[in-house]
């Protein structure tokens, strides 16, 4: 599953929902703030590689799989 899918997937639920605490996580993990994550979220960006291993390594899913090449 790719990381937007999976990050879509968290249940979305009122307060601190599944999906803020690991954007919220995900930002420390990466020293990014949270609206660089939403960003990942959206596609309107692409971390680099040793983020998206950050990223791999919080969510225990591997790089590959979370970040696929794009074919151009």
């Amino acid at each position: 599953m790719v990381f937007s899918e999976y990050m879509n997937s968290l249940s979305p639920a009122p307060g601190l929902s599944e999906k803020r605490a690991m954007i919220k996580k995900i930002a420390e993990a990466t020293c990014k703030n949270e609206t660089s994550v939403y960003a990942w979220i959206n596609g309107e960006r692409e971390p680099d590689m040793l983020t998206k291993k950050a990223i791999s390594g919080v969510l225990n899913i591997p790089v590959e799989e979370l970040f696929p090449p794009k074919n151009k």
